[in-house]
């Protein structure tokens, strides 16, 4: 089994490559890892990762040519305080104390 697709068996929703592999390259890790090589903690903070992406996802479907694709709804509020637990577990760089729950984005020129 590959890290890819251990990290996408672990979550409830769609998640392409290139977006597991960004979170793979962000903590040093390639496709190449095999995820029984990692210690649990390395293991929970890409999922923790995966998950803090996955709160960004939006439902609906989109369609490109013979492409579409279907997201259902995701909890985000819940992934983020998910993620947000493990990173203050394993004290990581990414907890946030003041997490609302909700991500809001801010514009390059504001």
């Amino acid at each position: 089994m590959t890290i890819i697709e251990y990290l996408k068996g672990k979550v409830g929703f769609y998640v392409n490559q290139s977006n597991i592999l960004s979170i793979l390259m962000d903590r040093g890790y390639s496709s190449d890892t095999r995820p029984i090589d990692l210690t649990k903690q390395e293991r929970d903070l890409l999922l923790a990762d995966l998950w803090y992406f996955g709160s960004t996802l939006q439902s609906g479907s989109i369609k490109r040519g013979d492409f579409s694709q279907t997201q259902g709804d995701v909890d985000s509020k819940a992934l983020l305080e998910a993620a947000n637990s493990i990173y203050k577990q394993y004290n990581d760089d990414k907890y946030n104390p003041n997490l609302g729950g909700k991500i809001t984005w801010i514009e390059e020129y504001e």
